[in-house]
Parts: C-alpha cells; sequence; structure tokens
C-alpha cells in the first residue's frame, strides 16, 4: 500500500511495493535501492536477463542462447 509524504505529492513505495514490472519479473523498490549501493540482487539480474531475451536475443533467433536465471541456479 503507498502512502504520500507529507512535504510531497510523489508516492511513498514500502521495499515491496512494485517499482516496475516487465513480463514475468517485478522489480521493487528494494531492488532498485540495491543497484544504488553497487549490489545486485537475485531479481535484478532476472530482470535484465529477461530485458536481453525479449530485446536483444529475439534479433538473433538462430543463436541459441539460454539464459539461466538465478532462481535455476542454485
Amino acid at each position: 500500500m503507498s502512502s504520500f509524504s507529507a512535504n510531497s505529492s510523489i508516492p511513498q513505495l514500502s521495499p515491496d511495493d512494485a517499482y516496475l514490472s516487465y513480463y514475468d519479473i517485478r522489480l521493487t523498490r528494494e531492488d532498485v535501492d540495491t543497484l544504488k549501493n553497487d549490489w545486485l540482487t537475485d531479481n535484478t539480474i532476472a530482470f535484465w536477463q529477461e530485458y536481453l531475451e525479449r530485446e536483444s536475443l529475439a534479433q538473433y533467433p538462430s543463436s541459441n542462447i539460454v539464459l539461466l536465471r538465478p532462481s535455476m541456479a542454485f
């Protein structure tokens, strides 16, 4: 649930609120905040892989490249 700060009309997200959704991946504010501190979460890696698969690798259908999600690698 989002709330508004008294000093701003910009909604303040809780750490688990969706910040960005892209196909199967949902980044939270916490995921984005970790990027600011030079840290990658499994979710941010999965987001980048999803983006690469749909935007870049789709241009090369015969390349046979498969990106393994962090949740599947352990």
